[in-house]
């Protein structure tokens, strides 16, 4: 069972350090989701309230 299968079942899993080159793939790719879904939540939070058109 591949890292992906796993995060989909609700089961235990490690985010580093996968041994097989499928994981290690899966594992750049969720890393870079995370980082852009971080960086759009650091903008957003950090707008000013009236800036409507960034929100």
């Amino acid at each position: 069972m591949n890292l992906e299968e796993r995060i989909k079942k609700g089961m235990i899993f490690y985010e580093t350090e996968h041994k097989s080159i499928e994981n290690k793939e899966i594992e750049e790719r969720l890393d870079k989701e995370r980082r852009h879904c971080k960086e759009k939540m650091f903008d957003y939070n950090h707008c000013r309230p009236d800036d409507q058109k960034t929100r």
